[in-house]
């Protein structure tokens, strides 16, 4: 299956996924026909790198783009996470929300049957049914406080009989569901403030992991095109997102090939030697 990955046109390798995968295969498998190749003093190496051995050099490379990724991995998971979690406090938001409509509704229905439309407004009823669950709250606030408060400053006109008419609906069944959707709206706003905590975590660790994919695998071709694995080289030269439009795993594309050297150019007959 690695090997599939690394034989596959260079093109189809655009998630991360995979060019994550094909960087770290490459260097457990081919990693060690860089001994002796890349410490050869021709190769060009700085004396630093020349002398130190490649071996714990990849490793130490793919702990890096390894440890990187996992963290990105982890935060995408929380992402997803708090998202599902407030898609489900959303939910319930809404279905107690209607719940509440609900209840104002047939109270509302009810009363002007017999008493008008009049008196209800001067108890908190609204002429409609406000369309948002913070608009629902207020009002069942509103209507709960005004029938159920015996303190409440009424409107001259308004009929006892009215008020207790409306009050044993009002405490069994608008103040329970009143106080579901209190509850609902707060979760929602905790979940919706997770949610943006999630993010940002995610866009870091996605930011570090992006750093370390470019360094190792710009690395990782260097040493192969050192050793003379071009091909190597070529499935694991790194990629550069596209600066819009891309989503977390897509959107890659290949970076701008290097510079070709002024004499390599007059050589091959290439249209930059002109100039």
């Amino acid at each position: 299956m690695q090997d599939m990955l690394l034989n596959k046109p260079k093109r189809l390798l655009t998630t991360r996924k995979q060019r994550y995968r094909a960087v770290v295969h490459s260097i457990d498998k081919y990693g060690d026909r860089l001994e002796g190749s890349v410490s050869d003093p021709d190769a060009g190496l700085p004396g630093s790198l020349a002398q130190r051995p490649i071996g714990p050099f990849l490793t130490e490379l793919r702990g890096d783009l390894v440890t990187t990724r996992k963290g990105f991995v982890l935060s995408e998971r929380a992402l997803q996470k708090a998202e599902r979690q407030e898609k489900r406090a959303l939910r319930r938001r809404d279905k107690t929300a209607s719940n509440v409509g609900r209840i104002l509704v047939t109270l509302r229905g009810a009363g002007e049957m017999v008493y008008g439309g009049d008196e209800l407004g001067s108890l908190g009823f609204a002429h409609r049914t406000e369309p948002t669950a913070e608009g629902l709250l207020e009002q069942s606030v509103t209507v709960t406080d005004a029938v159920l408060d015996p303190e409440a400053e009424r409107p001259e006109g308004v009929l006892k009989t009215l008020v207790l008419d409306l009050g044993t609906t009002v405490q069994e069944e608008l103040v329970p569901a009143t106080d579901e959707l209190r509850v609902a709206l707060d979760e929602v706003a905790a979940t919706g403030r997770e949610v943006v905590l999630a993010r940002h975590d995610r866009n870091v660790a996605m930011k570090v992991y992006d750093r370390a994919y470019l360094w190792v695998s710009r690395t990782v071709e260097s040493l192969f095109q050192l050793a003379g694995l071009d091909d190597l080289a070529a499935q694991v030269r790194p990629t550069e997102r596209r600066s819009r439009g891309a989503s977390s795993d897509e959107g890659e594309v290949p970076s701008e090939p290097a510079p070709v050297p002024q004499g390599e150019a007059a050589a091959t007959g290439s249209p930059d030697a002109a100039g």
